[in-house]
């Protein structure tokens, strides 16, 4: 079971000073930083250059705004175009997320009956509502005929998370109605906290991951 959204990962070209000065300024605070955190294996298909460690940090918005995951992959030569990708975030607007794609319809089906968001206030807006807050989302499809899938590392937002229950169960069903290139399920541990995580990209290749904390585990036969 899908029981909400976690958070917005984003790999950025400035520094850490920079960019958490930036999230400041956005309403954004601190809640953990880790450095040197290995690298799980099963990722590197996502990414434009593998390295055995990366750095991440978790930001939590003072209101209703998206949780932002940043990130630092260690890519630099990846850094210097501009942010790409599907997802797109306004820290004007942190709690909209917009999701760029070439088929609207197939992606707004697969986002709705596979990751259980519902219509929203007109066609080209999806929600997930939860009992807690945090776990909310708010999206808007955006018709883009020249967006194209990214990876990890590119700079942007690379991918979005969601908290499940389930790891496996819910893997196999969101690559029954569409997913692909799902990755092998591994374990990361960023913060004292050991969590199960799978990444997929959707029909139109944004990528999602699904982590499964400590509290939902169960023993996997």
């Amino acid at each position: 079971m899908i029981l909400g959204f976690s958070h917005l990962a984003w790999t950025a070209a400035a520094s850490w000073e920079e960019d958490a000065a930036r999230l400041r300024d956005a309403g954004y605070s601190l809640a953990f930083r880790a450095s040197g955190v290995p690298n799980p294996i099963e990722k590197r298909p996502l990414l434009s250059v593998y390295h055995s460690d990366h750095d991440l940090a978790l930001y939590r918005h003072e209101g209703s705004g998206l949780a932002v995951e940043r990130i630092d992959h260690r890519s630099v030569g990846s850094l210097t175009a501009p942010e790409c990708g599907p997802y797109r975030f306004d820290w004007h607007e942190p709690e909209l997320l917009r999701l760029h794609c070439r088929r609207i319809e197939e992606e707004r089906s697969f986002w709705m009956r596979a990751l259980g968001f519902r219509s929203g206030s007109d066609a080209d807006e999806l929600v997930m509502h939860r009992p807690v807050a945090s776990w909310s989302a708010r999206m808007r499809l955006v018709s883009d005929a020249a967006v194209k899938p990214s990876r990890l590392d590119d700079p942007g937002h690379g991918c979005v998370a969601f908290v499940v229950s389930s790891l496996e169960r819910d893997l196999a069903a969101v690559i029954a109605a569409g997913a692909r290139e799902a990755t092998p399920v591994f374990t990361l541990s960023p913060n004292g906290q050991s969590l199960r995580i799978a990444l997929f990209r959707t029909p139109g290749g944004a990528i999602c991951e699904f982590l499964q904390p400590p509290a939902t585990a169960r023993s996997v036969s």
